[in-house]
């Protein structure tokens, strides 16, 4: 979330997402995690907008260290599926795994919850990040 709330119209949330995208925007979030120390794995859930990762995730990856941790994302998409989302993270996260995430496609998701359910055991989280 941020500060600025996004218009409830669909539509319109995609307009404003084109617009952030468009101005390499770093909207200021409604709060900031005050600590990750503890957690060596990040699972964000979040839209596909303009077929990267919503901008508020940008300024998130920004304030914060990310060598020795894996972050997982999944998306939820009517279309795009990870689009350049994971590169993105990458580049904003450097020193951290990023694993493939979990794209759920459509409005109504329709098999979602099976892939949803097989998706944790490809991931080998068992290996350790790159320092």
């Amino acid at each position: 979330m941020t500060v600025r709330p996004w218009p409830d119209a669909y539509d319109e949330r995609v307009k404003a997402a084109r617009i952030e995208r468009n101005e390499n925007a770093r909207p200021e979030p409604a709060s900031r995690v005050d600590s990750l120390a503890d957690d060596v794995v990040v699972y964000p859930g979040l839209p596909n907008w303009r077929g990267t990762v919503p901008m508020t995730l940008f300024v998130f990856l920004e304030q914060d260290d990310f060598p020795g941790r894996t972050v997982v994302p999944f998306r939820a998409s009517n279309g795009g599926a990870m689009g350049r989302g994971e590169r993105d993270i990458a580049s904003l996260a450097p020193g951290a795994r990023v694993p493939r995430g979990l794209p759920a496609r459509g409005s109504g998701s329709s098999g979602a919850a099976d892939a949803a359910g097989k998706w944790p055991a490809g991931l080998d989280l068992s290996r350790p990040p790159r320092p």
